[in-house]
């Protein structure tokens, strides 16, 4: 069978606490032509590294060091990617090798319009391109109204939309391999879905080889060929059955109406902490923010937390479940309503009134990379926050800090992109815990993890709970999640 890559005895160390630590251990497969391969694997087990060596991407590491070879197979050549200097490696990556990274806002440069970056894809590989041919790109990923989406910028997308938009900058290379990393992460049920079935179309069409890296084997499992199971720094090839599960979040979200579930009404809490009333949230339907035509997130809702509790807030992507977590922190304001905290309208706070609001109510965001500074390393941005409570602790009292998190002292010196996605959620969490904040919103913390690392993560949090007594309000598409954790739940539609 005609080969795409071959990897033959492949070792990849880092220095980890002064002291060499194998990744990847003596690892052997090949990727054949036209196939879908799928590498799963929990969060830190060293699969993403796998991407990263076909790409030679090791720019943020310090220090690494690698042994075999990954070849690249063109008319029977063979390509060592692992043995090529900067321009030979430049020129695979723009002409041979496409990478659609882990959906992240944080991967889009905020300051640029989806057009611009495209169009920025397409002269990678020294291609003239014009306002149709992106158009007909947009359509390929299932955009409906591609010009509109041309004239935006990457914070005004949802997920499943950025997650369309890497594809599409992705094909504009027209490569014969395609690099996938964690394409389902963040997004609910419907949408992981449409994304992989979406994958599927496209290389029919198109005719690349697809690598898939994943946490989520059994949702990938009925799309790929072949699976490789990252174990101990080794990739072991299994079998597996196709099915497709029928779980959907049309199921769980039937009804069109914001529905309460409370787990036990004669124990409710009457200490009533934050609140909101009428609770409307729009945005503008097309880009400009003059426009009068509105697109309604938030309808008509009336919400409140009490003191001590956990309080779930369920809906598939694009229900407002962000927004709304935005608006009761006051970092958007809502079109109409009002919100209360301890009694007062945060809408009326005067500006000292709002930093000593955000210091007790604080937040954790969807997305880990956009959160942290890809350039700073993790000590300096926990002391930054310390600092900003007035407290200046020396780096073993950091060191202990952290270590109620789960977190080695080691990860003070690494940069967000050095690390794992359970281990970027656990910085996040103790970061926003620093203040002893009354209310902690998590927004989808767990939704680029795999199920092992979310009981971990869950698990965590309760403890910390139990000790530090905040309200929590836990976004997240999964039900079922939610139904394990929360004293009530809101669904939104």
């Amino acid at each position: 069978m005609e080969k795409v890559i071959t990897c033959q005895a492949y070792t990849l160390e880092i220095i980890t606490n002064g002291k060499w630590k194998k990744i990847l251990n003596n690892v052997f497969f090949d990727i054949n032509k036209s196939e879908t391969l799928a590498i799963v694997g929990p969060s830190g087990s060293g699969k993403t590294m796998v991407i990263r060596s076909i790409l030679s991407l090791f720019e943020d590491i310090e220090q690494f060091r690698s042994s075999g070879s990954i070849c690249f197979v063109e008319n029977d050549k063979h390509y060592d990617l692992t043995s090529m200097d900067n321009t030979e490696l430049l020129k695979f990556r723009k002409d041979k090798i496409s990478f659609v990274p882990q959906q992240s806002t944080n991967v889009l440069n905020p300051s640029r319009k989806i057009g611009e970056e495209l169009k920025m894809s397409a002269e990678l590989t020294h291609q003239k391109v014009d306002i149709s041919v992106m158009t007909k790109i947009l359509e390929d990923v299932g955009f409906e109204n591609p010009k509109v989406i041309l004239k935006r910028y990457p914070h005004e997308l949802s997920g499943g939309q950025v997650q369309r938009v890497l594809i599409a900058a992705a094909l504009m290379k027209n490569a014969a391999l395609m690099l996938v990393d964690e394409p389902t992460s963040n997004l609910d049920v419907e949408l992981k879905f449409e994304i992989l079935n979406l994958l599927s179309k496209l290389k029919l069409k198109f005719g690349f080889t697809l690598l898939i890296v994943t946490h989520e084997i059994d949702i990938v499992n009925s799309y790929c060929d072949r699976l490789l199971r990252v174990k101990d720094g080794e990739l072991i090839e299994e079998t597996f059955d196709r099915k497709i599960s029928s779980k959907t979040s049309e199921e769980m979200l039937a009804s069109k109406d914001h529905t309460f579930v409370e787990r036990d009404a004669d124990q409710k809490n009457t200490n009533l902490i934050l609140s909101a009333e009428n609770l409307h949230i729009s945005y503008p339907k097309e880009q400009w923010r003059m426009s009068s035509d509105k697109f309604e997130v938030i309808k008509d809702l009336d919400i409140e937390l009490y003191k001590s509790e956990i309080l779930g807030i369920v809906g598939p992507s694009g229900s407002g479940k962000s927004s709304l977590a935005k608006a009761l922190c006051n970092l958007i304001e809502p079109t109409q309503g009002t919100i209360y905290y301890k009694g007062v309208n945060v809408l009326e706070m005067s500006k000292q009134e709002i930093a000593e609001f955000r210091k007790e109510v604080q937040i954790i965001f969807q997305d880990p990379l956009a959160s942290l500074s890809p350039h700073l390393k993790v000590g300096f941005l926990l002391k930054e926050v310390f600092m900003l409570f007035g407290l200046k602790p020396k780096k073993e009292e950091i060191e202990e800090y952290i270590a109620k998190f789960g977190l080695e002292k080691d990860i003070l010196d690494r940069k967000a992109s050095g690390m794992s996605g359970g281990q970027r959620q656990r910085i996040l969490i103790a970061r926003a815990l620093i203040g002893k904040p009354e209310v902690l919103i998590c927004d989808e913390i767990l939704s680029s993890l795999d199920s092992e690392m979310q009981d971990q993560i869950i698990e965590m949090l309760f403890n910390l709970k139990r000790v530090q007594d905040f309200s929590l309000i836990f976004i997240s598409h999964d039900i079922s999640i939610v139904d394990r954790i929360c004293d009530r739940k809101i669904l939104l539609a």
